[in-house]
């Protein structure tokens, strides 16, 4: 189920005002009518007759397009009321020739009706349709005259009633029509002023905003700067852990030990051959024992990697020496087909540093 419509405010004032308008056109036409009837049945002229009858008609069509209205739209309304006003009032012009100014100024009038009801596309051509009934209201009132003259004090009674009809309702029309802009101006300064406080709290919600997000920021670059100092540390302390799994280890002026644990990877034996060529540099020694009695297997990879560190060592002008074979090690070397020819062995460190190494000895 839809839900119900809510009512437009600004529709719902103009359908109040427009019918107000015709409430006043209503009971002016009411009046003439009775006023015109009256004289018509009093001083038995024919052409009052037709002014009364002119005005009864009018009443109907008032009253028809005030039920009309909340049933069509209003532009379409008040299209009809202009275009009824003007035949009506050519009507009047060609009945009594003597009502020209107050049916100029009636045309006038009902133009001042349409202004706050019809787009402006619509009132152009209105506008032209006006001037143009002006012009055919101006022939026919000097050219054509269907009755015989009235008496002058007939003729002025009806010119007096007919300006004060047609001035009366142009001033309540502009009236009203001074109110539906003071109110709009009334609504357009409300608007302004809503509009200057939503601003002033979109400015005041903006700078809380920017306070919060420098502070946000500033959060962030302190824990950026403490994550930096904490990588910082933590990439120290693996370079130390780095340097501790496989320590060197100087036992003699010109010896140094390097005790290997664990398995070894290709980025463990890249790390081995790199601290191994930083200790002979550092120290100039000329032997190296590579003790790798704590390394659970020796496969293809290891031995290469191995192998690699001996021949680095040569190009420094040091000795490396493999310590720590055991028979289950040695099998497994065997088995691989693995060539140590140029690698010089011995079974435990104790026999490596027992042996001179003044002289060349065979290895073990």
């Amino acid at each position: 189920m839809l839900p119900p419509l809510t009512p437009d405010p600004q529709m719902s004032a103009e359908t109040a005002r427009l019918r107000q308008s015709l409430n006043w056109l209503i009971a002016f036409a009411a009046g003439s009518l009775l006023l015109y009837g009256a004289a018509a049945v009093i001083l038995s002229l024919t052409v009052v007759a037709f002014l009364a009858l002119l005005m009864g008609m009018q009443v109907l069509v008032l009253t028809w397009l005030r039920w009309q209205i909340g049933r069509r739209s209003l532009g379409r309304i008040v299209l009809r009321l202009v275009v009824d006003m003007i035949v009506a009032i050519l009507l009047f012009g060609l009945l009594l020739p003597i009502l020209l100014a107050p049916l100029t100024a009636g045309l006038i009038m009902a133009m001042t009706l349409a202004l706050p009801y019809v787009e402006t596309r619509l009132l152009r051509y209105l506008s032209v349709a006006t001037w143009c009934a002006a012009l055919v209201l101006a022939v026919l009132t000097q050219h054509i005259a269907l009755f015989d003259p009235l008496p002058q004090w007939i003729a002025d009674s009806i010119v007096i009633v007919g300006i004060g009809t047609v001035v009366a309702v142009s001033l309540l029309l502009l009236w009203q029509f001074h109110r539906r802009q003071t109110e709009a101006l009334r609504q357009t300064q409300a608007a302004n002023t809503a509009l200057q406080d939503a601003h002033e709290g979109m400015a005041t919600q903006v700078a809380e905003r920017t306070s919060d997000l420098r502070m946000a920021m500033a959060e962030l670059e302190a824990r950026a700067s403490a994550q930096t100092l904490l990588l910082a540390e933590n990439e120290r302390q693996r370079e130390a852990i780095r340097e501790l799994s496989v320590p060197v280890l100087p036992i003699g002026a010109s010896t140094l030990v390097m005790p290997l644990i664990g398995a070894l990877d290709s980025q463990r034996l890249l790390q081995v051959q790199e601290q191994a060529l930083h200790a002979l540099a550092r120290q100039r020694a000329s032997l190296l024992l590579l003790d790798i009695t704590g390394v659970p297997v020796v496969d293809s990879l290891v031995a290469q990697g191995l192998i690699g560190v001996v021949q680095a060592a040569r190009l420094l002008g040091a000795r490396v020496a493999l310590v720590g074979i055991r028979p289950e090690v040695a099998q497994s070397i065997v088995g691989l087909g693995l060539q140590l020819s140029d690698l010089e062995t011995f079974s435990d460190l104790q026999g490596a540093l027992g042996r001179s190494w003044h002289t060349q000895s065979p290895a073990r």
